[in-house]
């Protein structure tokens, strides 16, 4: 485990990497699809129920590697409080 949240010594500069779980580019809205383009970390660790005990310990567990990996944490909006809709930017939405 240790090995893996560590950079390789090669890159020097672990501190200056931006570590994120989500972005708008990966839980968008598909327009052309009319579905979402990927699932939001709740659905991913339990696809039938993102509320449930499974789905909100394994986001706190994701959530916790991110925030204490070395480099800077980068948290989608509602990601910290397990929010299972995707991002849509079209205000009528």
């Amino acid at each position: 485990m240790r090995d893996a949240l560590y950079p390789p010594p090669a890159f020097s500069a672990s501190w200056m990497v931006v570590h994120r779980l989500e972005n708008h580019d990966v839980v968008r809205w598909d327009y052309e699809h009319n579905r979402p383009n990927a699932p939001r970390v709740p659905a991913l660790a339990d696809p039938w129920n993102q509320r449930s005990w499974y789905a909100r310990s394994r986001s706190r567990v994701a959530t916790t590697l991110l925030l204490t990996a070395p480099g800077i944490p980068m948290l989608f909006m509602g990601q910290e409080i397990l929010e299972d809709k995707p991002w849509h930017d079209d205000i009528r939405f």
